[in-house]
């Protein structure tokens, strides 16, 4: 008990002075959940985007898809203190990756952001910055960072490995 008392009277301290604790779950926003299938993400995204635009890739463009290849385009996803374009995709019903939009502008202090709460980057290259470790990357090329369910790690990290854009 005592020891939870010093942890939170630190937290408290810190705080006062503008310092806060934040850690790789901070930036993934909650909203991205690869359990949900298509037709959940369907209902809870119309909670958080100002509108949402559905296409559907026939042929898909996803390797290993089998059935469909859908993506909901969200308008006013809120990321990092500001409303984006976010496309979250899908491979078969499942929520395969999301990728959301930034302006050029913030690319390096993004980059920075990333390395601070997800750590050493595991591949770095003109087109990237990636976090195979937190299923995540800061694609410089397109100025977006994408977030990707465990299916599509092996996908990312062939890429991360050989890039070919």
């Amino acid at each position: 008990m005592k020891n939870l008392y010093k942890i939170t009277i630190a937290i408290v301290v810190l705080n006062l002075f503008g310092i806060t604790y934040a850690t790789a779950n901070d930036f993934k926003p909650s909203t991205i959940d690869f359990d949900q299938d298509l037709n959940a993400s369907r209902l809870s995204l119309k909670q958080i985007c100002e509108s949402i635009d559905e296409r559907e890739f026939n042929p898909p463009e996803i390797p290993g898809t089998k059935e469909s290849h859908v993506q909901l385009d969200c308008q006013g996803f809120m990321f990092e203190g500001q409303k984006r374009l976010a496309e979250f995709v899908f491979r078969d019903g499942k929520l395969a990756l999301v990728w959301v939009l930034l302006d050029e502008s913030v690319m390096d202090d993004m980059e920075v952001k990333m390395i601070k709460l997800l750590g050493e980057p595991s591949h770095v290259s003109a087109e990237f910055t990636a976090f195979s470790a937190k299923n995540a990357a800061l694609i410089k090329e397109k100025t977006e960072v994408v977030f990707y369910a465990p299916m599509m790690s092996e996908m990312f990290d062939a890429w991360f490995a050989n890039p070919v854009m």
